[in-house]
């Protein structure tokens, strides 16, 4: 755990296992990582990366295209600056809902995957806010 503390890549790992991956008898994360060391070896665990596979939003379209399909309105953002891994995912994801007819918003902007975003002339009060103002209705 102390290790865990010192650089951002392991807690990613250890967040994804925790969504995709739980384990309750699993401690000290209680979830299971799909790759793992014995002795100098790595070795991968392909039936967690099964689990990981069937859990990314992506590859959960499929299963849930019916549901997509009842929502009024879809709205995606990154940013270009967020790092590849994640502004891979988006493309992916956003092409991905294209590909099976659902209609959505999606855009890249520039900067991180939170610069920007709060301030008076941020996304939030001049993207979001707007989108569920327009979208959402609770009558």
């Amino acid at each position: 755990e102390e290790e865990l503390s010192k650089t951002y890549f392991p807690k990613v790992i250890v967040a994804f296992a925790k969504s995709w991956s739980p384990n309750p008898d699993n401690p000290p994360f209680y979830c299971d990582i799909p790759f793992g060391y014995e002795d100098d070896q790595l070795v991968t665990h392909p039936e967690i990366l099964e689990k990981w596979y069937a859990n990314m939003p992506v590859h959960m379209i499929d299963d849930n295209l019916d549901n997509l399909k009842k929502l009024k309105a879809i709205k995606l953002d990154w940013g270009r600056n967020s790092g590849d891994r994640f502004t891979i995912q988006c493309k992916m994801f956003s092409q991905r809902l294209e590909n099976v007819g659902i209609k959505h918003f999606a855009e890249e902007y520039i900067g991180t995957h939170t610069s920007g975003i709060y301030t008076r002339d941020g996304r939030i009060p001049n993207q979001m806010l707007p989108f569920f103002d327009y979208y959402l209705n609770f009558n």
